[in-house]
């Protein structure tokens, strides 16, 4: 180091102002340096965005569309009372769109997301996410016994479990590759909700152009589905109750008017009080059973009307488009960071050397000499 940068330097770090004079020219007469070391960081930036994976993403953009009429089906308690039955209005129930981030990366929507088959420009079958990073596309050699290493330590401590989904749907068990398959999905496909239109972005990164539409159409009908399934869920249980009541409705009807049919075939003249009083009570079970039944056909017909209602509709705002440009890596950015660092870290380096040896040549200044005989 020579004796000019040694000068320069405490005048920049005692003074209370910056001479920006010492300061260019100690910048200046290690310039050599610094750009050694902006140089060896490009390199390094131009080495990452080489081994970075390249990377397509498409989008799609939609909006949930439900009713908000309150479907109310008729109070006939009064009647369906008499058989048991206890029928009230429909209770409406949505789904808050700021759990749809949380529906997306949920284990259950990843396990059936990676088996769900996508479309390849090379592969001639399609063929499902998780097929494709485990039997087709292997990891990064760099990557893999660099970034990945300590991955592979632990698989290989790990005891496999058992190659299949725990037979309890609300337990989920997953395989040491279905465990890699799931990071990496999960880096893949994401979703942003904007609050002022109400609209939902879903966007998916795939190697492949074509793979990458086909990742995020899967993943906007399997999340559509599970909105729909989450919102009509109560009215789809009322119908499912009302269907049900309505077969048997419908059952002990046709059993009581064939009963009340035997009896007046058989009862042509009647004369006897007591088989006048058993027609009676023929007539009124049959009249009783048969308004029954008119009604729940009734609650039928407008629970169904109800769940047509409660259906989401999606209005798809931003078809989904097969990309055409890749938006991983980003070369250009990889280089500007990399050489601001480098142009950072080697400044920072040529000062903090500078000044490591103006506070030892001080410190050796201001030692006290030692007493001559």
């Amino acid at each position: 180091m020579d004796s000019s940068n040694r000068l320069y330097l405490p005048k920049i770090l005692i003074s209370d102002e910056i001479d920006l004079i010492d300061f260019f020219k100690i910048i200046w007469s290690n310039r050599r340096k610094i750009l050694i070391t902006t140089a060896i960081c490009g390199l390094f930036g131009i080495f990452l965005a080489i081994i970075s994976p390249i990377e397509y993403k498409a989008t799609v953009v939609m909006v949930p569309q439900t009713s908000n009429q309150q479907s109310k089906l008729g109070n006939f308690s009064s009647l369906i009372g008499l058989a048991g039955i206890n029928l009230n209005t429909f209770t409406n129930s949505d789904i808050n769109p700021k759990l749809f981030p949380q529906i997306l990366s949920s284990p259950a929507f990843i396990l059936e997301l990676m088996n769900s088959p996508l479309k390849f420009n090379d592969i001639e079958q399609p063929i499902t996410f998780y097929d494709y990073y485990v039997k087709i596309r292997k990891p990064n050699p760099i990557i893999n016994y660099t970034i990945g290493l300590p991955w592979k330590i632990l698989k290989a401590f790990r005891k496999n479990p058992l190659e299949k989904i725990n037979s309890d749907k609300e337990i989920i068990e997953m395989t040491d590759d279905q465990v890699m398959v799931e990071n990496i999905l999960s880096k893949k496909v994401s979703i942003t909700l904007n609050d002022d239109d109400g609209s939902i972005t879903i966007s998916g990164n795939m190697p492949e152009p074509l793979a990458a539409a086909h990742l995020v159409k899967a993943a906007q009908n399997l999340l559509q589905r599970q909105i729909i399934q989450f919102k009509i869920e109560k009215t789809k249980a009322t119908l499912d109750f009302i269907q049900l009541r309505w077969d048997e409705a419908k059952i002990n009807l046709q059993k009581t008017q064939k009963r009340r049919a035997d009896f007046q075939d058989q009862n042509q003249n009647i004369s006897s009080a007591k088989a006048k009083m058993e027609e009676e009570w023929l007539n009124a079970e049959s009249t009783l059973s048969m308004n029954i039944f008119s009604e729940l056909s009734k609650q039928l017909e407008q629970s169904r009307i109800q769940l047509k209602e409660e259906t989401p509709v999606f209005t798809i705002i931003k078809p989904i488009k097969v990309p055409s440009e890749k938006s991983q890596p980003r070369t250009m950015l990889f280089l500007m960071v990399s050489l601001l660092l480098g142009l950072i870290t080697g400044t920072t380096l040529i000062f903090w050397k500078v000044y490591l040896a103006n506070i030892k040549k001080q410190s050796m200044l201001n030692a006290p000499s030692l007493p001559t005989n």
